[in-house]
């Protein structure tokens, strides 16, 4: 089962659980990109192991969502097109674990 983490401008580092990912192995939440707006997305494998997406808002919100007919999951947060790589880690700080 995978978790994230999102370190906050303060140091503090919270788990991220999507509502809905599974606790079973190769399921679990997996954050994949963070913004400078600390906008971040990423994918979740359900207790089925269907992946879905999921987009984190700066606040904590998570909307989660489907690709048509597929398990879905995306790659990217972009705060502006087209993508300008950053020169510096943004804050907050996405920590990746499995």
């Amino acid at each position: 089962m995978g978790h994230g983490f999102v370190r906050d401008a303060n140091g503090t580092i919270t788990t991220l659980d999507v509502p809905g990912a599974g606790t079973a192995p190769f399921t679990g939440t997996e954050p994949l990109s963070i913004n400078a707006k600390g906008v971040m997305t990423g994918f979740y494998a359900d207790e089925s192991g269907l992946n879905h997406g999921f987009v984190r808002d700066a606040n904590g919100t998570i909307t989660t969502f489907d690709g048509p007919g597929a398990g879905t999951a995306p790659n990217q947060a972009q705060r502006r097109s087209p993508p300008t790589p950053p020169s510096r880690p943004p804050e907050p700080t996405l920590i990746q674990t499995m």
